[in-house]
């Protein structure tokens, strides 16, 4: 019975043994690494190490050593306060920080940072942002002030691809000359109409065949001239270019002018372009 009883409470004893040795392992590995992070400058990760091994299952001299090396880690550790202001020196309270690609933060808190090269991003509410690069030094409590310019003010004239004159001008030709060509193209052919008799006895006198011939002429140089504006109007329209809005100046006019007779067909136009 005795042997029994002895056999569970030193394996119990082992055990404990055991586990002590693997905490204690951990404490001494903690120790090593937190020097080796501090001496790279890594403030912040030695600082954790540190801390692991400065808890009371740690043996006390390594507890005490951990504890030492946390103060002065403290002492050592930078601090940046980033705020966020406006092209007017006006803090921008909203926007948000992130440093060397972390979380976001408000502007203006404090935030130990290890020594070094970093890289801050303010990130306005309406998504804008803005970068900023500083240097910390051990033991420095520095302001980085990121400066975002104003958004530029909306273009009051946005450029704009206003019809010229020159296609309205165009336009209303080709439409006089559409209707000058359906008029004497009508004449014409009502005249021809009326000289069907005479065609049939070949008795048509030569005035008449004439008059015919011009109406047909004018009807024919009509349409040239609907379908020529009709062109040139559309080119204009299409090749137009970009322009700043501004108001129409008063002494732009346009006077179109349109002669047919029988014998020709004379279309002029006068203005600004």
């Amino acid at each position: 019975m005795r042997v029994g009883f002895c056999l569970p409470t030193l394996l119990l004893l082992s055990s404990a043994r055991l586990v002590h040795a693997s905490a204690a392992a951990q404490c001494i590995a903690a120790h090593a690494d937190g020097q080796v992070q501090r001496k790279a400058g890594k403030l912040l990760t030695a600082h954790e190490r540190f801390a692991a091994c400065a808890v009371d299952s740690c043996p006390t001299l390594i507890r005490k050593d951990c504890l030492a090396f946390q103060a002065e880690l403290d002492a050592a550790q930078p601090h940046v306060v980033i705020v966020v202001n406006d092209d007017h020196g006006q803090a921008l309270p909203d926007a948000r920080i992130a440093i060397d690609g972390g979380a976001a933060n408000s502007a203006g808190s404090s935030i130990a940072l290890d020594p070094g090269k970093h890289e801050a991003l303010a990130t306005l509410p309406g998504g804008r942002t803005e970068k900023a690069h500083f240097v910390l030094h051990e033991a420095e409590q520095a302001r980085v002030v990121v400066a975002v310019p104003s958004a530029p003010a909306a273009d009051l004239n946005p450029a704009a691809r206003p019809i010229p004159t020159v296609s309205y001008v165009l336009g209303g030709t080709a439409l006089v000359a559409l209707g000058s060509f359906t008029y004497f193209g009508l004449r014409g052919h009502g005249k021809e109409s009326d000289m069907d008799p005479c065609a049939a006895t070949h008795s048509c006198t030569e005035s008449e065949v004439h008059e015919m011939r011009q109406l047909y002429l004018a009807a024919d140089i009509s349409l040239g001239i609907s379908l020529l504006s009709l062109g040139l109007g559309t080119y204009f329209f299409l090749t137009r270019p970009e322009q700043a809005s501004e108001p129409a100046q008063a002494s732009e006019r346009v006077r179109l002018n349109a002669v047919a007779t029988p014998g020709a067909c004379f279309i002029s136009a006068s203005g600004h372009f």
